[in-house]
């Protein structure tokens, strides 16, 4: 929290001095809003996640024609059917896992790399793996960019996970699913933590389960989100004319007694 405070002292002093220019200082300022009003204002309670958010620019991940858009609560469409998820509910899933900067995280599905940025500010490691390669490119130019060099990318199988690095104190499926991958179990750490979204990719769940001896799964925790419609595909007449579609969040009470699949 006190990186936010300096960085609104700062926005003040450059404003009473002639100004803000246009550009970086303003999307800061979107970032401090979006913190406010999207994350403090709702469950996101962890400073170190609260502090990330604040730093982490979200405007270079998105496409040049949706920056003015970056810090809004929407997904956004990034290209080859793919999305970037809204800033919500990349905070509540690094809440989720309550990294304290020594662990090595598995993501399953980079898209345009803002999630895994945001875990590379907070963990050690993070290995993720795309699926479409022209994402991956995309991806692999920003983090190098960005100067991240605790990030490791590739193009692969969702499935497959990434054997090599194994085992991962945490696994992040970052996509909707309707089953857990038991290659992705295999490589959690005992008492690692698996976030997965169970549902589509207009209204999924947020599942948090903990592996436990012998490869049995302990559902731990339980958030609901609601992925807002995708933003710059498919649109609806009224969202063509104004450009975008906002998104909102509900909680979800758990559904007791459920069973979530595995598959071999």
């Amino acid at each position: 929290m006190k990186i936010i405070f300096i960085i609104l002292f700062v926005l003040s002093f450059a404003t009473v001095n002639g100004g803000a220019a246009f550009g970086e200082m303003d999307y800061a300022s979107e970032r401090l809003r979006m913190v406010r009003e999207q994350l403090i204002a709702r469950d996101i309670k962890d400073e170190r996640v609260l502090d990330v958010m604040s730093l982490v620019e979200r405007q270079k991940f998105v496409p040049e024609t949706m920056k003015e858009y970056a810090y809004d609560d929407m997904v956004i469409a990034i290209g080859g059917g793919e999305t970037l998820a809204q800033p919500y509910s990349v905070a509540l899933i690094a809440q989720l896992l309550k990294l304290q900067g020594k662990e090595k995280i598995l993501e399953v599905g980079t898209g345009s790399g803002y999630q895994t940025a945001v875990l590379a500010e907070l963990a050690k490691e993070v290995y993720t793996v795309e699926t479409i390669e022209a994402l991956r490119i995309d991806a692999e130019k920003r983090f190098e960019a960005l100067g991240y060099r605790n990030i490791r990318i590739k193009t692969g199988s969702a499935d497959e996970g990434w054997k090599e690095y194994a085992p991962f104190d945490a696994v992040i499926i970052s996509y909707p699913i309707s089953y857990i991958p038991q290659k992705l179990i295999d490589q959690l750490e005992v008492s690692g933590k698996l976030i997965i979204h169970i549902g589509d990719r207009e209204l999924s769940k947020a599942l948090v389960v903990e592996k436990q001896a012998g490869s049995k799964l302990k559902k731990c925790d339980f958030k609901g989100t609601l992925i807002a419609p995708i933003v710059g595909e498919k649109p609806t007449e009224e969202a063509s004319q104004s450009g975008m579609i906002r998104g909102e969040n509900k909680k979800w009470k758990t559904s007791e007694g459920s069973k979530w699949k595995t598959k071999q």
